[in-house]
């Protein structure tokens, strides 16, 4: 099945649904947790709560009410699908933090108070599997942002 069939499958499966939950319930609710657990002050106890709640909520919106059942226009449909990608980007944000020990930047761990570049010196990647998010890491490439075309100083690094 290609990525477009799979995309009317899921949007169909999104607009059938005879669901109690509201779309924006579940809205606020994710909303709550990200500032309660994913600001820029963060724990390794808050981030799993946050983890947690998200997936609770992410149950919820399986069981999402779409009362308009028209198919053209409907903003509706269009809203409980951007929610379920928030849900997955908040997931993915919560389970970076989560992994990354250490703070750098807007990302402040309490429990981790440092930079650590030998550990962390690297970009964060989530990938969704079928067994749920998984986390993997790609080198940071360092470029000089004051050298000439064929000097040999060193200055300050741009990480890229």
């Amino acid at each position: 099945m290609d990525a477009l069939e799979t995309g009317r499958r899921k949007t169909e499966s999104i607009a059938e649904t005879e669901g109690r939950e509201k779309i924006d319930s579940i809205r606020k609710g994710l909303q709550e947790v990200m500032m309660k657990y994913g600001s820029v002050f963060r724990n390794e106890e808050g981030l799993k709560k946050g983890m947690d709640e998200i997936r609770s909520l992410r149950d919820r919106h399986k069981d999402i009410e779409i009362a308009n059942k028209g198919k053209q226009f409907n903003y509706e449909l269009t809203e409980a699908i951007e929610l379920g990608h928030q849900l997955n980007i908040a997931e993915g944000i919560l389970l970076g933090a989560l992994h990354r020990r250490e703070s750098r930047g807007a990302h402040f761990r309490e429990d981790f108070p440092t930079r650590a570049d030998q550990s962390y010196l690297k970009h964060t990647l989530i990938f969704q599997t079928p067994k749920g998010p998984e986390v993997k890491y790609k080198p940071v490439r360092l470029l000089d942002s004051n050298r000439k075309q064929g000097s040999t100083k060193s200055h300050s690094p741009v990480v890229c």
